[in-house]
């Protein structure tokens, strides 16, 4: 300042250093005492005092900062403290979800994949008792899973960080020292620490081998059902529960020539002959729903264009539930059987209308039961009506009685195994309602069965 130029109100302005650097961070601004002279040494005071302000600043400053260091710390160690009990508590419901789960589940940790927590379901499900796995590295714990495919699965998704999931996957454990071959279905997830890199595995799993085995037994059962049907003589199907065809047997396909797709459904019907296929086709759509048994008879096509008579009987199907599945049935040819029939019949109804002509009477005698079967002119000359009931006991009550002996005895000598005389008698019949008596010529030849019992 200059002396000569100072007021009588004077003051003096010192800069304020921030501590160890080279800038302003304040000003000091000093009134000069009136009564004091303004030298060097009163200006040596002024800036002492302004280095002290800056120091005492400084320190203040310093102080600002270590509490402010020292406040963000304390939350800093609060806010860890209540993350680690967070976590704990997380822990704390993982290990408690996993203990309570009813299907088997558990910890492994680190790369040994060390038991860290394992379940009930777990145990009971290897066969194993806590004290076999608890803390111990799983090879150790269970030697038998060493160069199974379990082995390396486990070890690429702790290594890639990967899930696995195993569908009824084949492995060999020890239960009791004795080597069992069963089937897991499974789950690996990895879990991951906080740096983000997997520190463990978590496994849930539940044993499917019983479900496996009965799978595999019923395909045992229904590939030998299909090689039995594909070599029997008769041709198979089975429907489902709508009456679509879902299995024919290869005799089926040989035969007709079809392709299994186009008889699938109700594509059978195809190769059934037109004059039949309509009310085959009405016999078992009925059938299906009624969920009953039925039988068709009708002409097949053969795989030369040609047909031949058949006969096709169904049954439904039920589960062990009485639920209805559908019907399965078998198709056998009775062609010969149905010509030879036709013919039969055709000389029955020849042989009827030539008796007719004749006004002879018929009769088929069944000596076992007593059962008579009698045609109407037979009825008639034994004085009965169309309708009548008859059997032995009539036929005898209709014989004059001074002949009946005599035709017993001559049907006890057709009777005979060792006579096997022809039955030819004459008898008088005394009608059994109207009265009236008439001679009678009757004929017979008896059949014997296989143990020479006349039937």
């Amino acid at each position: 300042f200059d002396n000569n130029k100072v007021n009588a109100n004077r003051a003096v302005i010192l800069p304020i250093a921030k501590a160890g650097e080279n800038k302003i961070a304040a000003i000091l601004i000093c009134g000069i005492s009136k009564h004091l002279e303004f030298d060097k040494e009163y200006e040596n005071y002024l800036l002492a005092a302004a280095s002290s302000i800056s120091r005492a600043k400084a320190d203040i400053r310093s102080h600002e900062i270590a509490l402010k260091q020292a406040t963000v710390l304390k939350r800093a160690a609060e806010l860890k403290s209540q993350y680690v009990r967070k976590i704990e508590l997380e822990k704390e419901k993982l290990k408690s979800m996993i203990m309570q789960a009813p299907i088997a589940m558990c910890i492994l940790r680190g790369p040994s994949f060390i038991y860290e927590i394992i379940n009930t379901a777990y145990l009971d499900t290897l066969g194993k008792s806590r004290d076999d796995l608890q803390d111990k590295p799983l090879l150790e714990a269970m030697p038998e899973l060493r160069d199974q495919p379990i082995d390396t699965i486990i070890k690429n998704v702790y290594e890639k960080g990967e899930r696995f999931t195993g569908h009824e996957f084949p492995v060999t454990i020890l239960k009791k020292d004795v080597a069992e071959n069963v089937f897991f279905t499974f789950l690996y997830e990895p879990l991951y620490n906080l740096g983000g890199q997997v520190d463990g595995i978590m496994v849930v799993a539940m044993d499917v081998t019983a479900q496996v085995k009965a799978r595999e037994a019923i395909q045992k059962q229904e590939q030998y059902f299909r090689n039995m049907s594909n070599n029997v003589p008769v041709m198979i199907w089975t429907t489902d529960t709508n009456g679509k065809c879902t299995y024919l047997n290869q005799q089926w396909l040989d035969y007709t020539g079809q392709k299994l797709r186009e008889a699938l459904g109700l594509g059978w019907l195809e190769v059934v002959h037109e004059d039949q296929r309509a009310l085959s086709e009405k016999i078992f759509l009925e059938a299906l729903e009624q969920q009953k048994s039925f039988e068709i008879t009708y002409q097949l096509k053969d795989h030369t264009g040609n047909y031949f008579w058949h006969i096709d009987t169904g049954l439904p199907r039920y589960d062990d539930n009485d639920v209805f599945e559908g019907f399965t049935g078998a198709v056998v040819n009775i062609h010969e059987r149905k010509i030879a029939e036709d013919a039969l019949r055709k000389s029955e109804n020849e042989l009827s209308s030539a008796i007719s002509a004749t006004n002879l009477g018929t009769w088929v005698y069944y000596p076992l039961s007593g059962k008579i079967n009698w045609s109407t002119r037979s009825k008639e000359l034994f004085g009965l009506p169309p309708d009548a009931f008859v059997d032995y006991e009539i036929f005898e009550k209709g014989l004059h009685e001074d002949d009946l002996q005599r035709v017993r005895k001559a049907l006890a000598a057709a009777l005979d195994p060792e006579l096997r005389e022809s039955y030819d008698i004459e008898y008088r019949t005394v009608g059994l309602e109207d009265g009236k008596t008439r001679w009678l010529r009757a004929t017979g030849q008896p059949h014997f069965n296989d143990n020479d019992v006349a039937e």
